[in-house]
């Protein structure tokens, strides 16, 4: 009995990490982020969201935004100053 009720236990408080766990992650991948579309007309940067990044995306980063953890830096620019 006592067996049965700390499964039961555990897979309830299971369930309520993984609730929260999905709410903060849409959270997270809703956050904006410039990406850089080209095509043979026009090259710009529009506004896209984390979750719509895929890989080989070009992104512009500002200072002090945050960016996804699996973002491999290519090129900074400004002056050293900053």
């Amino acid at each position: 009995m006592a067996l049965a009720v700390s499964i039961g236990l555990n897979g309830i408080l299971n369930c309520i990490y993984d609730l929260q766990l999905r709410s903060a992650s849409g959270q997270v991948n809703n956050k904006p982020i410039e990406k850089f579309i080209f095509t043979k007309k026009r090259k710009t940067f529009q506004t896209k969201t984390w979750e719509d990044l895929e890989v080989g995306d070009i992104i512009k980063v500002e200072k002090n935004q945050e960016l996804p953890a699996d973002v491999m830096i290519l090129d900074i620019s400004g002056n050293g100053n900053e």
